[in-house]
């Protein structure tokens, strides 16, 4: 409970300081003077030191920030003020939080692609040998299937577009130790052969034609299903299933059990990473409720990819772009489906915290920051789009305000303005309230961080 409300506070914290330091900085480059940026919320726990008119202050909330500009809402028209600033300047300052907070989600988006994020995975089976290849010198052959090299998993991106991404790196496999052999799987036949120069997985398949296999993994056997009856065990990797490869595209076990449901047919799984285990299985053609025609559960193994900073950098704005769009979608959503449960991936400050917990645990356990990051990159693409959601007392609610300044050719009175910015923020609290009780009656379904990961 610390763990979630300590990152609770840290990460929103964050997101809201870095949207008021957007203000803030938009302000001074437009001429509006800023009297406090607060760090945390008041009561005022101490002036940390003044700067060009304005107060740096440390406050008693330890959570976010706020930037005070003079002049607003009040009628103040002083040529420092931020109501006597031109609309195109207010439209600035406005907007300046908002594309900090876009900013923070890309970065925290691409990030994670340069960290390594997991990517489907497999082992490679050679197709053809290059002449003149590492894999020839160590006289592999065509459909071995590399498991270790000096120690390590052969893993190899799924897509082609992972491969070459900073070169291709072998799996630590436990503590791994260097073994200056190569192990490969012909024909369920097991072979160990020497290295006979200091290469690598990238060195070993330079030159050579492979294809990625062994990406599906048996996470659970159903009781008293064909895949108990033959013998099949959690941890299984599957090869093919009537004499035809399973692949993740193009060939998938789905496909392959439909196509031959209610057949006995034969099926190849590795074992334990060195056992070739070939049996007989026929699927179901009407299995239980939540089961498959196998009775097994499967995922795809993964490892790390890496992507180089240009085209990260491009993904994180992808990444941002996408979230944005499905923020800006919900309410739509809600308004056509109002008998669905769309409402339900509305979360409240109970449900952020549960998810900033799961993922710092999630984090914790696995060494990897992507949970983290990624969370808090979609959490300043919420951000943003929600400041610039037209309801008074937020961002998007001042725009209001300057547009309807321009169109009607003089501002809105200071005192409906704040009047109309009280009972924006009257309602925001009740909204509030509201998604916590939503939060603590029907918590919303865990993001399965493991799962995502590749367990």
């Amino acid at each position: 409970m610390i763990l979630r409300l300590v990152g609770f506070f840290a990460i929103l914290g964050f997101l809201i300081f870095v949207h008021e330091l957007g203000h803030y900085l938009a302000a001074r480059l437009a001429g509006v003077k800023v009297e406090e940026f607060g760090m945390g919320y008041p009561p005022r726990l101490a002036k940390l030191f003044r700067f060009q008119g304005t107060d740096f202050t440390l406050n008693w909330i330890p959570y976010g920030g706020f930037a005070r500009l003079k002049g607003t809402d009040d009628g103040d028209r002083a040529p420092d003020a931020f109501d006597a600033a031109s609309p195109l300047n207010r439209t600035f300052i406005l907007l300046a939080g908002v594309g900090m907070n876009l900013v923070v989600a890309i970065v925290c988006f691409a990030v994670t692609y340069r960290a390594g994020v997991p990517v489907s995975a497999g082992l490679p089976e050679l197709t053809e040998i290059g002449r003149g290849s590492v894999a020839e010198t160590l006289s592999l052959e065509e459909g071995d299937i590399v498991l270790t090299v000096d120690g390590a998993a052969a893993s190899v991106p799924m897509l082609t577009e992972w491969v070459g991404i900073n070169g291709l790196r072998s799996a630590p496999v436990g503590s791994m130790e260097a073994t200056g052999q190569v192990t490969v799987m012909n024909n369920g036949a097991l072979k160990q052969l020497p290295l006979t120069g200091d290469f690598g997985l990238k060195d070993l398949l330079d030159g050579s034609r492979y294809r990625p296999v062994l990406s599906t993994m048996i996470t659970a056997v159903e009781n008293a299903s064909p895949a108990e009856g033959s013998g099949l065990e959690v941890g299984d990797r599957i090869y093919s299933m009537a004499a035809e490869p399973v692949s993740l595209f193009g060939n998938s076990l789905i496909e392959r059990t439909q196509a031959h449901a209610g057949r006995e047919v034969s099926i190849e799984v590795l074992r334990g990473g060195t056992e070739w285990v070939s049996t007989r299985i026929t699927p179901r053609t009407d299995p239980p409720d939540g089961q498959g025609p196998l009775g097994i559960t499967v995922s795809t193994t993964s490892r790390i990819g890496y992507v180089r900073s240009v085209r990260a950098a491009l993904l994180g704005l992808t990444d941002t772009l996408g979230y944005v769009w499905a923020t800006l979608r919900l309410p739509a959503e809600m308004i056509r489906d109002r008998e669905s449960d769309v409402s339900g991936n509305l979360v409240g400050p109970v449900g952020i915290a549960s998810m900033v917990g799961d993922a710092i645990e999630a984090t914790t356990r696995t060494g990897l920051w992507l949970p983290v990051l990624r969370l808090t990159g979609a959490l300043s693409a919420a951000l943003a789009v929600v400041n610039l959601l037209p309801l008074p007392a937020l961002d998007g609610g001042r725009l209001l305000f300057v547009v309807i300044e321009v169109v009607r050719r003089r501002p809105v009175h200071p005192e409906r303005a704040r009047v109309v910015h009280f009972v924006g923020m009257a309602l925001l609290l009740v909204l509030m309230v509201a998604l916590t009780v939503q939060d603590v009656t029907d918590p919303q379904q865990p993001i399965d961080w493991y799962g995502l990961l590749g367990n």
